[in-house]
């Protein structure tokens, strides 16, 4: 029997089926049919991707204008992404829609759930998408930091944190930029090997200058901004700014303190990271307990002025022997006491400060027997910097004799700390400066800390441009 052409239009006619618009975004890009199970139908399953309902019941009986262009225009997280199956015939990749971009600007987008959700993580990743210069030496300041020792490559956890926010917060980047930098060029064995394998003789060191400017300029712009999200990453900013500081080296006229040219000195940086840690405090995880010494008011039961044992300290010759540690603190109570009346304001913040210092070095420098010998120093040692009043911080940078010989002291506590090295020839560069503003009188103060680091009080700077210098000394 030969067929009619009814029977061939019943044998291919499409199969009636239910339609149905509650199915999934993915599904809906795709134009296959959805089980709109929930929540997540079979074929987002069988493809490994997140199955994204955008419409409610809801929404489909009331359908809007808005919200059919807002289907469209309105960002989605899986646009970005390329779908893969294991059967390229079985999923292809969803084709974007096509519209005119003045429909994008005349009507605003409807946020759905998904964007929604991902709105927080978006703002916070903000400074993450912009774009970061790397440059061929970039990477390779990178790559230092990432494999040097001394830089942190021995604490991958440690280093993993550091440089997840670096890449969240550029500005934090452009600091291990920095110190990598500085560190090449304070190393001449690791500067030599970065070399063999890059093939160039790069000035790092200029590299290095143009990260740090960057990042403290993007570091102050955030300060005002800080929140609970940003708060310890620009408190770690203010740290690794005066790492930095300390890691270009000792320089003519800078000493930490103070600077010949009457400028705020290094430690002004170190006043910022206190600024960042007192305005964030509430939002950061930094006990201030444990990584600072606390104020402490110990009795002022040095010797007076006028008295025997006043007058048998300030006419002790500087190599007196027989004199302790805790002897030579005692000392600058003695001139303290001689310098400003005891009821004077200036007297009780110096009293506070050398309190503080004697402090520290009884928790730098332990009994044998002490519990105290496990401790980490750089947060005792660095401490009682943080704990310095304004008087003490202005009579630094005009440096007035006191200031300068009670800072004398804290050149030592740094020399014990100096294995790290970004601090290395900061206390002998510091102890010269200060002898040479020191007049006689106050260098038999300061004596002891000169003899600690090595000096002789008699011929301290051997070189030809001081023998001047050493000749005045003799008359001590």
């Amino acid at each position: 029997m030969t067929p009619t052409v009814n029977d061939y239009a019943q044998r291919t006619s499409r199969k009636t089926h239910k339609k149905s618009r509650l199915g999934c975004g993915n599904c809906k890009k795709r134009r296959i049919k959805c089980d709109e199970r929930k929540p997540s139908c079979r074929n987002c399953i069988r493809h490994c991707i997140e199955c994204d309902y955008a419409h409610t019941p809801s929404d489909v009986k009331t359908p809007t204008l808005n919200s059919e262009k807002s289907t469209l225009s309105a960002p989605n997280t899986h646009d970005s992404f390329t779908f893969i199956s294991s059967s390229q015939t079985n999923f292809a990749a969803p084709k974007r829609a096509h519209r005119k971009r003045v429909d994008l600007a005349a009507e605003p987008a409807q946020q759905s759930p998904t964007s929604t959700s991902s709105s927080v993580s978006a703002a916070t990743t903000t400074i993450a998408n912009k774009p970061f210069q790397f440059t061929a030496t970039d990477l390779a300041l990178f790559h230092h930091f990432m494999s040097c020792p001394e830089l942190g490559a021995e604490q991958p956890q440690w280093q993993t944190q550091m440089t997840r926010w670096g890449f969240q917060h550029h500005f934090l980047l452009h600091l291990f930029l920095a110190l990598s930098g500085f560190h090449l060029a304070r190393n001449p064995n690791a500067l030599s090997h970065l070399q063999g394998v890059t093939g160039q003789d790069i000035d790092y060191v200029a590299e290095a200058e143009r990260h740090y400017d960057a990042a403290v300029h993007e570091t102050a712009s955030a300060v005002p901004h800080i929140t609970g999200c940003n708060g310890q990453i620009i408190y770690t900013a203010a740290v690794f700014i005066f790492i930095c500081s300390l890691a270009r080296g000792p320089r003519p006229g800078e000493y930490l303190g103070f600077r010949d040219d009457g400028d705020v000195g290094c430690l002004s940086l170190f006043m910022g990271v206190r600024s960042v840690l007192e305005l964030c405090s509430h939002v950061l995880s930094v006990d201030v307990a444990t990584s600072h010494i606390q104020s402490e008011s110990v009795p002022d039961d040095g010797p007076q002025p006028g008295s025997k044992l006043h007058h048998s300290f300030t006419s002790l010759s500087p190599e007196t022997p027989d004199l302790t540690e805790h002897d030579h603190l005692e000392r600058l109570r003695s001139l303290l006491n001689h310098t400003y009346p005891l009821d004077q304001s200036t007297h009780l913040e110096y009293g506070r400060v050398l309190d503080r210092l004697k402090q520290t070095y009884s928790l730098v420098h332990p009994a044998p027997d002490s519990p105290l010998q496990s401790l980490g120093l750089f947060p005792h040692v660095f401490g009682w910097l943080y704990t310095l009043p304004d008087v003490f911080l202005s009579d630094i940078i005009q440096q007035q004799q006191l200031a300068l010989t009670f800072f004398s002291f804290f050149a030592v506590l740094m020399k014990d700390v100096d294995a790290a090295w970004f601090i290395r020839g900061w206390p002998e560069h510091i102890m010269q400066r200060i002898w040479q503003i020191l007049d006689p009188y106050h260098r038999q103060f300061a004596a002891w800390p000169m003899r600690e680091l090595g000096y002789s009080v008699f011929n301290p700077f051997p070189d030809a441009g001081s023998r001047a210098l050493n000749d005045e000394h003799r008359c001590l």
